[in-house]
């Protein structure tokens, strides 16, 4: 039996990425982020949602895409990774796709050693890069990350409702 698998696709630049919808909360269109000092060179900043502190994390710098500034246009999708709601900024969210398991190839037989992607999806006009909800976020990157919100958070730097 071909188990079909949802997943939201988003795109980066010209990169498409997809999550496994399981994955994902919601998608919100983009606000105004506040800057967290100390974070990942990945972590844009904070956003409150409903009384959470969520970061945004902008994954451009780790599939090559050019760094630029959030536009109203953009989208963030709210996911569960990294042990926590995370933002994942993304330019556009083309919607959701079926696929079955026949046609997502495993990433270690094509990107063998790149934890953030779990499988790629070939389709006509293009691949899909699915990524890992689990491994969105690095270890060491997760840790870094935390303190930094709970620095914000301790010192004041963050105050509920900005």
């Amino acid at each position: 039996m071909n188990a079909t698998q949802y997943l939201l696709v988003f795109s980066l630049g010209e990169r498409r990425l997809a999550l496994p919808l399981e994955a994902v909360e919601r998608v919100v269109r983009a606000v105004e982020v506040t800057p967290l000092p100390e974070a990942p060179v990945t972590v844009a900043g904070l956003i409150n949602v409903q009384g959470h502190l969520v970061p945004v994390l902008d994954l451009r710098q780790r599939f090559g895409v050019p760094s630029r500034a959030i536009e109203p246009d953009d989208q963030f999708v709210l996911a569960h990774g990294a042990g926590r709601t995370v933002a994942l900024w993304a330019d556009a969210v083309a919607g959701v796709e079926a696929c079955g398991e026949a046609e997502l190839v495993a990433a270690d037989s094509v990107l063998p050693g790149i934890d953030l992607i779990e499988g790629v999806l070939k389709r006509p006009d293009g691949l899909v890069l699915v990524c890992s909800p689990k491994h969105i976020v690095p270890l060491a990157e997760r840790n870094q990350m935390e303190g930094a919100i709970h620095a914000a958070v301790l010192t004041g730097a963050w105050v509920e409702g900005s």
